[in-house]
């Protein structure tokens, strides 16, 4: 490929197009009882911008011990996955269905199989690794 071949986007371009890709994910488990197609019944997820990514990554951290430059954290990665969840599911609009951060309290009462569901899509739209598994690969 030749400079000539190539195009280079301005900075409006760049800020005024957010091409968020979205997936819709089938949640048949919340389906109402006795609807005739439950696979019909789920939520859009979308991949998350760049600075949602960061917020969400520095909220999954947690004290683990000591104070100031002692302090030790951890990387929560259930509560990340659920706080994930909370900020990739939106309406089919593009709008978040949960616009409050604290809402992943509420969302995180949903079952483990939806949310992991959820989380997954979310995280592979993302280009994210999940690496919860040990390296034994349990």
């Amino acid at each position: 490929m030749t400079s000539t071949d190539r195009i280079s986007i301005g900075e409006s371009a760049f800020l005024n197009k957010i091409d968020a890709e979205r997936e819709w994910v089938p949640i048949p488990e919340l389906a109402p009882k006795g609807d005739p197609d439950p696979s019909r019944h789920g939520v859009w997820v979308r991949a998350i911008s760049a600075g949602e990514h960061e917020r969400l990554t520095k909220l999954s951290h947690i004290t683990i011990q000591g104070r100031g430059k002692n302090t030790t954290q951890k990387f929560d990665m259930p509560t990340f996955r659920i706080k994930l969840v909370t900020i990739a599911m939106v309406t089919e609009a593009g709008e978040r269905m949960f616009p409050r951060e604290e809402q992943w309290k509420e969302v995180a009462k949903q079952s483990a199989r939806v949310i992991e569901r959820v989380s997954d899509v979310a995280l592979r739209l993302c280009h994210t690794e999940d690496d919860t598994e040990d390296e034994d690969g349990d």
